[in-house]
Order: structure tokens, then sequence, then C-alpha cells
């Protein structure tokens, strides 16, 4: 009971994978297995049984598979499709690019995209160009252990995020079926006392016409 959620994640995967001319589709949780199955997609490998409580191991499983694909070649890229928690009652599907990792332009970090100053600890001037990063082993020993680490910890940001938006649309739907139940109930016990009412005031009818008829 989770209202629209897994019909507009389903809707927008959908949508995403029509618009491929090629693809190699991997699922998380029954739903969207039984779904594109329905549909006459060929599934490369299906996870499920940890959608509502996913572990790093978990997202471990899924990843491994996906960078296995990406590395052999048998893709080159990977999109990752999920549901983007922003709140208990905001959560949007995304499409977001996973491989190939796409590294920053030159001097750009993430306090306002302005260039750093690593001599001065400072952010530099916007004329000045950060220069390279020296790396100690090097950048591609660097990357190939990182990539493994980053492509893990995104999907398992990833599942969570799709965790808790299923919780949050559970929590909406059942608090929306609360209240209509509620409301439900409060007119029905209106209509009954109405009815109560009613047959109270025939019976007293019945009763002052009888003493009337007798004397």
């Amino acid at each position: 009971m989770a209202g629209a959620y897994n019909a507009n994640l389903l809707k927008h995967a959908l949508v995403e994978l029509m618009d491929q001319d090629d693809y190699v589709l991997i699922t998380v949780g029954r739903k969207s297995k039984d779904f594109f199955s329905r549909r006459g997609f060929d599934i490369e490998e299906s996870f499920f049984g940890f959608s509502d409580k996913p572990t790093y191991d978990d997202a471990d499983d899924v990843a491994y598979l996906a960078k296995k694909l990406f590395t052999s070649g048998v893709v080159d890229e990977v999109i990752l499709i999920y549901t983007q928690f922003k709140s208990a009652l905001s959560f949007t599907p995304l499409s977001k690019k996973l491989l190939p990792v796409v590294p920053p332009q030159t001097g750009e970090t993430a306090v306002n995209n302005e260039p750093f100053d690593e001599e001065e600890g400072k952010l530099a001037d916007k004329d000045e160009e950060a220069g390279d990063v020296i790396f100690e082993p090097t950048a591609s020993e660097t990357l190939k252990y990182l990539v493994p680490y980053y492509v893990k910890t995104i999907m398992y940001a990833a599942l969570m995020q799709a965790a808790a938006s299923e919780l949050g649309a559970r929590m909406t739907a059942m608090s929306s079926a609360t209240d209509n139940a509620n409301d439900l109930l409060k007119s029905l016990e209106l209509s009954y006392n109405k009815v109560r009412q009613a047959g109270i005031t025939r019976e007293i009818n019945e009763i002052v016409g009888g003493a009337e008829a007798l004397q």
C-alpha cells in the first residue's frame, strides 16, 4: 500500500528504456521484475528481498554487476533509475548516469564552483586557474581503486532514498485511508443516529396514539 509510488517510478523507467536502441536491464524489487517481464523486456538480473531495508552489501551486489557490464564493454554507460527522497511527502523519479564517471571541469570545486587555492587555503581569484592535482600513486591507479567504492556508495544511497520514499508513500497512503475511514465512520454514525431517532419517534407516536384510542 504505497499509493502511486511504484507506478510513477516504473512509468519513468519505461520511458527511459523506450528511448534506448539497446539496453541491458537490471531490476531491483519484485514489482519492477514483474512489470518489465509482463511487457516482454529481457532482464539481465533481478535483485529482491531487501528493497525495504537495504544494506551496503546489497548495494555492493548490484553495483558489482553494473560495473562488470561496463568494464567488460557490454554497455557503454550505466543509468541508475530510482526515487529521489526529498521529504516524507516529496519524492520524485530520477535518472542518474552512474558510469562512466564524468570528472569535474578544471578548477571546479564544491564551493560555488570557484577554484580553490590550496597553498593559500582560500578561494583563488576568478582570473586564476587552479593547478593540476598531483596524485600519488598515479591518477589512473587511484581511480581504479576509488571508482568501485564510488559506484557502491551511489548505489547504496539510491537504495536508501528509494526505501525512504516508499515508506513516505506508505505513510501518506495510510494517513489518507485513515482520514477517509474516519469520515466514513462519522457519516455512518450520523445516519445511524437519524434512523434510531426516527424509530424512537415512531414508537412514541404509536404509544401516544394507542393511549388516546383507549380514552
